[in-house]
């Protein structure tokens, strides 16, 4: 999507420049250690998941990706989602605890793959949620319910608490 924004430049830089502006805040979530999410996506074509295991083996580096820098958003031309992936994108199978048995075939057999079925199953189930702002709100919504359990005591408490 980076890459067809910062493409579309050419028709309406204005336009581009803001969509590039809102990407950036999100970027921080993309690391070596979510990129091998990608694999489960059927939005990416089976050569680019083989380009993606082969990147699994590549040793980490002090120059390796693990969190972009919301600036660097016109090195994505010439980025594929397998430059984001080192060995480091073994920690998403470690932590989710997902056999990885399934890399060793090809990707256009995966769909047969039981290991590759039941990864895709785990990883659909994940959850994903911003902890620091799911945090707050549940402390703010915890702290309000603690104050009444009238709606109309709540009300006011929320109005006071604006002031």
């Amino acid at each position: 999507m980076l890459q067809t924004v910062e493409s579309y430049r050419a028709v309406d830089s204005e336009i581009a420049d803001i969509v590039l502006c809102k990407l950036r805040r999100h970027l921080w979530y993309l690391s070596e250690d979510l990129a091998g999410l990608a694999l489960f996506s059927d939005h990416v074509c089976a050569a680019e998941k083989r380009a993606m295991i082969a990147s699994l083996k590549k040793p980490q580096q002090k120059s390796d990706l693990q969190r972009v820098d919301p600036q660097a958003v016109d090195c994505f031309q010439s980025k594929a989602l397998s430059d984001f992936v080192t060995e480091r994108s073994h920690n998403l199978f470690a932590a989710v605890r997902i056999d990885t048995d399934f890399l060793k075939d090809d990707p256009d057999t995966w769909h047969d793959n039981s290991a590759y079925c039941n990864a895709k199953g785990i990883v659909s189930g994940l959850c994903v949620v911003n902890d620091c702002a799911e945090r707050a709100v549940k402390l703010a919504t915890d702290y309000n319910m603690s104050l009444t359990h009238d709606d109309t005591e709540r009300q006011l408490w929320n109005t006071i608490a604006s002031w």
